[in-house]
């Protein structure tokens, strides 16, 4: 699971700091109101892979509290999460994805992101 991925199912939000082709800090939207999480992770060049350097304590904020304003959940996210349902069916309505999405993560997304996000998720499984 990624950070994006892990922050989407338990209702934190983040923030990107710095990213770079070799290392990548994050921190909560509520760091320095109550939550000091954040995250350093750096790409090892011995080991060809990214490792986490460090983490700032648990979130401390609240995780309970749905909120539609999920600035972590972008279109390549949405499409990832939509990838198998498309790969299934390239057919699927439209309709059958906002479902999806709203059932999965209780957050409802516009017809008109559903319909681009069914395109990338089209282009992630066929190409372009």
């Amino acid at each position: 699971m990624n950070i994006k991925q892990y922050h989407i199912e338990h209702g934190y939000t983040f923030v990107v700091v710095e990213s770079m082709s070799d290392r990548y800090v994050a921190k909560c939207t509520n760091y320095g109101n109550g939550c000091q999480w954040r995250i350093r992770v750096a790409f090892s060049k011995v080991g060809q892979h990214w490792e986490i350097k460090n983490i700032e304590t648990p979130h401390k904020c609240f995780s309970t509290i749905i909120s539609q304003d999920r600035h972590n959940l972008d279109l390549s996210q949405i499409a990832t999460i939509v990838l198998h349902s498309v790969k299934k069916n390239p057919s699927i309505p439209i309709e059958s994805l906002i479902v999806e999405i709203t059932s999965r993560h209780n957050y409802s997304i516009t017809y008109r992101k559903a319909c681009l996000t069914k395109q990338k998720a089209l282009a992630m499984e066929f190409g372009n």
